[in-house]
């Protein structure tokens, strides 16, 4: 019968990503470390004949959410100094990481040709920024307070559009909305996005798709 011990044997797939080749898929494995008494994440890579290999094997450090971009593979890992997640970039061969972004961000999406990227990260005044000096939290919107983000406040999740070979990071969005899931165009000319630009926007889950210049 299975136990509970089996249960950290499972090693969870996610996230699988086709190379600009189409030879290659990677993708995250995701599996219980318990000496750590987390779930740690490895970037992982297999061919059309099944032969998988990791890419990325960090037995304390998470790597997740692939993406594949001209000649590079960027993710998003936690091996930084203060342990928030931020983007790296490797040969899509495999090779040496770098880290790419230095901004409290959730999400990216990596240009077609490898050499650009749009960051999402949130913006604003945080009401846990000093935690020995907490101020009065005082609400203005209607939705206050989110799973995973606390009290929201003055916080909005902006876009960043940040060079992949010199860091050079520029703020690109800036009205007060959210953006989310960037995704650019097969040839590089547009983004699409999310976001709920109206009014009442914290009274419905109304997001409509835009696309704007990169």
């Amino acid at each position: 019968p299975i136990t509970l011990d089996d249960i950290h044997n499972l090693a969870d797939i996610t996230g699988p990503v086709f190379s600009p080749d189409g030879e290659v898929v990677a993708y995250t494995v995701s599996t219980h470390n318990l000496k750590l008494d987390a779930t740690v994440s490895d970037l992982w890579r297999v061919s059309w004949d099944g032969d998988a290999a990791p890419i990325l094997e960090t037995p304390n450090n998470s790597e997740w959410a692939p993406s594949y971009g001209g000649s590079v593979l960027a993710y998003l890992g936690d091996a930084t100094e203060t342990e928030e997640a931020q983007v790296f970039v490797m040969p899509a061969s495999g090779g040496k990481a770098r880290q790419v972004t230095t901004i409290k961000g959730s999400d990216y999406a990596l240009s077609p040709d490898g050499k650009t990227l749009i960051a999402v990260a949130e913006v604003g005044a945080s009401v846990g920024a000093d935690p020995d000096k907490p101020k009065p939290i005082v609400m203005t919107r209607f939705q206050f307070k989110a799973d995973y983000r606390g009290y929201i406040d003055d916080r909005r999740y902006q876009f960043f559009r940040i060079d992949v070979a010199s860091g050079e990071t520029e703020q690109i969005t800036e009205n007060g909305a959210d953006y989310y899931l960037p995704s650019w165009s097969p040839d590089g000319t547009q983004i699409a996005y999310v976001t709920a630009r109206k009014e009442r926007e914290d009274r419905h889950l109304d997001f409509d798709v835009y696309v704007m210049a990169p």
